[in-house]
């Protein structure tokens, strides 16, 4: 009997220290993709992109077309870490921004509301 309680107890300690291990993976998991937010202005049109890859690299896009359909974009990778719902983004080993993922599943600035970005894409292979 002390036999059966003592690999019960063990399967139950396993199954806790499993479980953390897995969460923190699916986290990170939901992370992985391609982000945008678009907003019109009166005489242009402008996309961020953040897309997030494997081992914690990223790539942040940003595109300018104007009325004239002149196009400006530029082109920065980082480097990001996520902890519960904050995710952090670190260029140069500076942290650089901060965002919060809400309960609609968004990425919003933390320093500013107005930038929030939808999930458009888990396939974040063309960037790479």
């Amino acid at each position: 009997m002390k036999k059966h309680l003592l690999l019960l107890t063990t399967l139950i300690v396993v199954s806790f220290f499993t479980s953390c291990t897995t969460e923190e993976i699916n986290q990170d998991t939901n992370l992985l993709g391609v982000w945008e937010s678009t907003s019109l202005n009166v005489n242009s049109t402008e996309t961020h992109k953040l897309i997030f890859g494997d081992k914690n690299t990223g790539l942040s896009i940003q595109e300018t077309i104007s009325i004239s359909s002149e196009i400006i974009s530029s082109a920065t990778s980082f480097n990001w870490n996520v902890n519960d719902d904050v995710v952090t983004i670190v260029e140069d080993n500076i942290t650089q921004k901060t965002f919060i993922i809400n309960s609609e599943g968004q990425l919003v600035l933390s320093s500013s509301q107005d930038l929030r970005l939808n999930k458009v894409s888990d396939d974040y292979s063309k960037y790479y």
